[in-house]
């Protein structure tokens, strides 16, 4: 009867440990994509700014080119309008990404200079 419960205790011990193997493979499993959905958000959200601020960017060129067009109509009343180096700094600033402000020196031919918000990111 000693013999019967060790061979029961052991054949439970071997299903427990089966049970624990298949339940840690189905966590790492589902922390795996869990971890591919937070990627996913992440990557989406970064083309979303992105969009924006090159959504941004034409508005001010529509209004720059727009204030220019009034003001070659009007040489003596026309008021103030910023210049394309200064429409440029304002995007420069509005910037979130290193990427970003590579690509806009690369364009405009400037040194690419390093933030300590360097590739702002939510996970």
């Amino acid at each position: 009867q000693l013999l019967s419960a060790v061979d029961g205790y052991d054949h439970l011990t071997t299903f427990l440990k089966t049970v624990l193997t298949a339940a840690d493979d189905q966590s790492k499993t589902v922390a795996n994509l869990i971890l591919q959905a937070a990627g996913n958000i992440q990557f989406q959200d970064i083309i979303r700014q992105q969009m924006e601020h090159v959504t941004a960017a034409l508005s001010k060129l529509d209004d720059f080119n727009r204030q220019l067009g009034a003001s070659l109509g009007d040489l003596q009343g026309s008021e103030a309008i910023a210049t394309v180096n200064e429409q440029l700094e304002a995007m420069l600033s509005s910037y979130v990404m290193r990427a970003q402000r590579s690509i806009h020196a690369e364009v405009t031919g400037q040194a690419v200079t390093a933030t300590a918000s360097d590739d702002i990111e939510l996970f």
